[in-house]
């Protein structure tokens, strides 16, 4: 490189940085070997620390500036004085580790430090704040949704480097032999998609694809007559005669009778796996026309298989990938009642179905119209049977209580680790279990259904199970439990029955077999539904052990619901966080709004819930008992004699801030009153007798009486509550406050917080506010009708 030229008077400034280059490297190769050991050893907690050998002045002033690598940091907190912190952080990581695999093999154990370095690593690199790095309620679900992003990483490798590695066979494979290695390559992997993991199907399917386009380079340039020949020969060896060449299996073609009588499961079930097969068949086949990059915008080809009208009896039938399962008007799918002969245990967790799949994708349960296209689960019927074989001794049930347990009980619908399902313009009537239930499942969609599912005992209408994207619009439910429940359940509970006939674990691949089921319930879409429920409408819990993440619930209306319109409750670890709830409406129900969290037996660390709003609320809360019409009602709440109740926001008394930045805004609120001493009475100065009971199962009449008869807080931080007008029904009075807050850090009281002209105790506050600091009244909250409690 030619240097700038010199003064005469010394080197020039490119001699002075080639000097001063020279003079860094040297340093560099005598020192950068001992501070990485330095650092290596600091981590581990085996510091022992060697004086560093003298640099050049020029070299150490940049190295103080850059002492620090800043580059992929977020946060810019980060510093050396970390070190012990970081130290910790590694062996709590290398302890959640062991407690993960206590039966590891020694080579497992001897790699263990080091992954428990380089989790650190990305935990420290990452997080925005040192709170956020050193959270121990937060640290397994980061941990978690670690290994999902690494394992994303490394899959997005695999399959570029086994699409690099097809090109790369593709072009040394003599061109003769070409089409017949594809089309055996291709079988293979048909055969065999149906038993692969989720993730090994999703780089085959990547594959197949590359040969279906390597078929249309190698034919594009056949005459016209062999590629007529050749496409017909192909679609009618891949149409079953019964099909019409169209993609459609009428159920009649196999034998199927609609006398509400015929045992129909073997037609049924016949011209499903033909419309599977129709699937796998057409899935990928394009004209030659189509657009080279038509694989990234493809349209799915379903076997459609057709119910005509009729009620056809069927015990339960297994979905495989691409099967749409279509209700003409008129027609029923109905269960049958013979639960030894027509239902097996197949589904992961061992729960019984009319309708179950597992490790499929694509799946479709439509119906031509709304009304008139139904599945019966017959649920009083064959509850009634399956408790008559307990009862004989037919059948062994070690959770009998009176009843059968929910595990002997057909539910209308089990999917489990499916992906692109949706069921749409159906009713879902009556099952003996829950109504229908989607576990570790990505992209859901349930729009436009009817659930009647009243006929037995702890029926729920939709169940979602650690799903990912899930859109559950326009529905109209009706069920003696909860009518919408999200539930977070252990990651590993899909995968421990040896029942499964979808059991593709490998002993060795622990690790990345579980990458997918460790993120919780995440991305759920909940609007434009009517719910009627002899438990809560719509729930988050109470299985909650990994996280629900943006929850968003919109244009809802509650009626006749004895418990919580909206119930929100981590009581096994979870993180809960950005959930929306907003333009709600309820109806003659028990309470509004419930917000837990507990710690269950089992459990080793409270969990969190922050980043919660709930506004544009309309409610009106009942005196009596809401589900009185049900035949069957929901389960049986706590039997402590108690005034109506508030809405409850109750936390852990380990740190209020565990439960933060919750919002209420535009509330409207009717409360019956006529609360009376005599009935209970849990006075301003005695708070403390109100139990926590952490481990107690989450409702809001958990801990029965309460002291306010609007909305009761307790540890919590970040509260805010504005826009509210609370109102005593029919004139009626309460000797309580509207609103007490216990241990709240960070509230907000107003603007606009309307309270009862009369009714209430002239001689008593409104807010009642015990160890709460920082709250911020508005000015239109009257100053006379705050108290301040005594601890």
């Amino acid at each position: 490189m030619q240097q700038p030229p010199t003064n005469g008077q010394g080197p020039g400034p490119g001699v002075q940085y080639q000097q001063q280059q020279q003079q860094q490297q040297a340093y560099m190769q005598q020192a950068a070997p001992q501070q990485q050991q330095q650092r290596q050893q600091s981590l581990t907690g085996t510091t022992n620390y060697a004086p560093a050998p003298a640099q050049p002045q020029q070299v150490q002033q940049q190295q103080q500036q850059q002492h620090f690598p800043h580059q992929g940091l977020n946060g810019g907190w980060q510093s050396d004085k970390d070190y012990h912190d970081r130290r910790k952080m590694i062996a709590k990581i290398v302890h959640l580790l062991q407690q993960r695999k206590p039966n590891a093999p020694p080579e497992w154990l001897k790699k263990l430090p080091q992954m428990a370095k380089r989790l650190e690593e990305s935990l420290y690199r990452s997080a925005k704040s040192f709170a956020e790095y050193n959270d121990a309620g937060t640290l397994k679900m980061r941990l978690q949704q670690l290994a999902v992003n690494i394992g994303m990483k490394t899959k997005k490798m695999q399959q570029q480097q086994a699409i690099l590695q097809h090109q790369k066979t593709q072009t040394a494979r003599p061109l003769q032999q070409q089409p017949q290695q594809q089309q055996h390559t291709k079988k293979t992997r048909q055969a065999s998609n149906r038993s692969m993991a989720p993730h090994l199907l999703e780089q085959s399917l990547l594959e197949e694809e590359e040969d279906e386009e390597d078929d249309c380079h190698e034919h594009e340039n056949e005459p016209d007559s062999t590629r007529t020949n050749r496409n017909s020969n192909n679609n009618r060896n891949s149409s079953n005669s019964n099909s019409n060449n169209n993609g459609c299996f009428n159920i009649l073609d196999y034998g199927a009778v609609g006398d509400d009588s015929t045992i129909n499961t073997k037609a049924i079930q016949e011209a499903m796996n033909d419309a599977h097969q129709y699937y796998l068949d057409h899935n990928h086949n394009h004209n030659d026309n189509d657009d080279d990059n038509h694989h990234h915008h493809q349209v799915i080809v379903h076997g459609r298989v057709v119910i005509p009208p009729g009620t056809f009896v069927t015990g339960n039938l297994v979905f495989q990938s691409g099967t749409e399962l279509y209700f003409q008007r008129g027609a029923t799918l109905a269960a049958s009642t013979d639960r030894l002969s027509d239902y097996q245990s197949t589904t992961p967790r061992g729960w019984l179905a009319l309708l179950r799949a597992v490790d499929q994708e694509y799946l479709l349960i439509t119906g031509e119209t709304l009304h008139g296209c139904i599945v019966d689960g017959r649920g009083r019927a064959l509850a009634v049977a399956i408790d008559d074989l307990i009862r004989r001794g037919t059948i062994h049930d070690p959770d009998y209580t009176n009843r059968p347990s929910e595990r002997q009980r057909p539910q209308n619908i089990e999917f489990v680790r499916c992906t692109h399902v949706r069921v749409t313009q159906l009713q879902l009537n009556h099952p003996a279990g829950w109504n229908q239930c989607y576990q570790h499942c990505r992209h859901v969609t349930i729009d436009n259904v009817v659930v009647r599912s009243d006929a037995y005992w702890n029926n729920d209408g939709i169940d979602i199970v650690d799903c990912r994207h899930v859109q559950i619009h326009h529905c109209d439910i009706n069920c003696p439990d909860d009518g919408i429940c999200l539930k977070s359940e252990s990651p590993r509970s899909v995968h421990n029955d040896d029942d499964s006939d979808n059991n593709n674990d490998n002993d060795d691949n622990d690790d990345d077999d579980d990458d997918d089921d460790l993120l919780g319930v995440y991305n759920v879409s909940i609007r434009h539904c009517r719910i009627r429920s002899s438990a809560s409408a719509i729930k988050l819990g109470t299985s909650s052990k990994v996280a629900f993440q943006h929850i968003r619930i919109e244009h809802v209306t509650v009626y006749d619901t004895v418990r919580s319109l909206l119930a929100i409750e981590s009581v096994d670890g979870a993180l809960i966080e950005h959930v929306t709830a907003r333009h709600l409406v309820a109806r003659n129900t028990g309470n509004p709004l419930l917000i837990r969290l507990g710690q269950r037996r089992g459990c080793d660390a409270p969990g969190t819930i922050r980043h919660v709003s709930v506004s544009h609320v309309v409610a009106d809360v009942s005196r009596t008992a809401p589900d009185g019409a049900y035949d069957i009602r929901g389960p049986p709440g706590n039997d402590v004699y108690h005034n109506p109740l508030p809405c409850s926001i109750v936390g852990h008394p380990q740190d209020c801030r565990r439960i933060q930045d919750i919002t209420l805004d535009h509330w409207d609120l009717t409360v019956p009153g006529r609360a009376t001493r005599a009935m209970a009475h849990v006075p301003l100065w005695q708070l403390d007798n109100v139990p926590e009971r952490l481990d107690g199962y989450p409702e809001y009449n958990l801990w029965g009486e309460l002291p306010a008869y609007g909305l009761y807080v307790r540890h919590a931080s970040g509260v805010t509550l504005r826009n509210w007008q609370c109102h005593l029904a029919h004139g009626a009075t309460d000797f309580r406050p509207a609103f007490v807050l216990d241990d709240v850090d960070s509230a907000t009281m107003g603007p606009n917080v309307r309270l009862p002209v009369e009714g209430w105790d002239d001689d008593g506050p409104q807010f009642a506010l015990r160890q709460c600091p920082n709250v911020q009244l508005a000015d239109d909250v009257d100053p006379q009708l705050v108290a301040y409690i005594d601890s």
